[in-house]
């Protein structure tokens, strides 16, 4: 264990404890309960059930195999499943940032606590955060082919089609691709 890993180390260990920690969204239990619902129905929640306002009415349920995951995670290891969810989510997410850096790897370090103390305020148990992982892995796949020669694009196209289940911010993938090619 030489200095260099023992920095990495201390830098994930550290991502991560600071994303372990109790859900404190209200929208996450919103997302528990569509996820209960689309179990115990056997199929995809596509009207309201839980507002009284818009009761029945037609709901796009573009986060159903997230809010499944959440609820499952709940179920069986309570605040323990959605916190350890929210800590793992995010810190990979930061693995694959950390990866496409170049330079030392304390001035990378310093730029992912940065990152991380910037971008706490989105981390919360719910859909959204798979986007945010999601995101950094299509970045990655990105910059694989870019700039190291490695071409993985075809993890692409089913990377989307799983993200398309997990949330509607698979449009923000749409524009790191337009970006990318732009």
């Amino acid at each position: 264990l030489d200095t260099r890993r023992l920095a990495i180390a201390v830098l994930f260990v550290a991502v991560f404890a600071m994303a372990a920690r109790a859900p404190a969204d209200t929208d996450t239990w919103w997302h528990l309960q569509a996820g209960r619902v689309t179990l115990e129905r056997g199929r995809i929640l596509q009207s309201d059930v839980f507002s009284h306002t818009r009761y029945g009415q037609p709901w796009v349920n573009h986060s159903w195999l997230s809010q499944v995951l959440l609820y499952l995670l709940f179920h069986y290891l309570r605040y323990y499943g959605l916190g350890l969810f929210q800590a793992l989510v995010v810190t990979l997410a930061f693995v694959f940032v950390y990866l496409q850096m170049e330079g030392d790897v304390f001035t990378r370090a310093f730029i992912v606590v940065l990152a991380a103390a910037s971008s706490a305020v989105i981390w919360i148990a719910r859909p959204q955060l798979i986007s945010f992982l999601l995101t950094a892995v299509l970045c990655y796949l990105l910059y694989l082919y870019k700039w190291r020669g490695v071409n993985r694009l075809w993890l692409i196209p089913p990377l989307f089609v799983l993200w398309v289940n997990l949330h509607a911010g698979y449009a923000l993938g749409f524009m790191v691709l337009a970006g990318f090619v732009a």
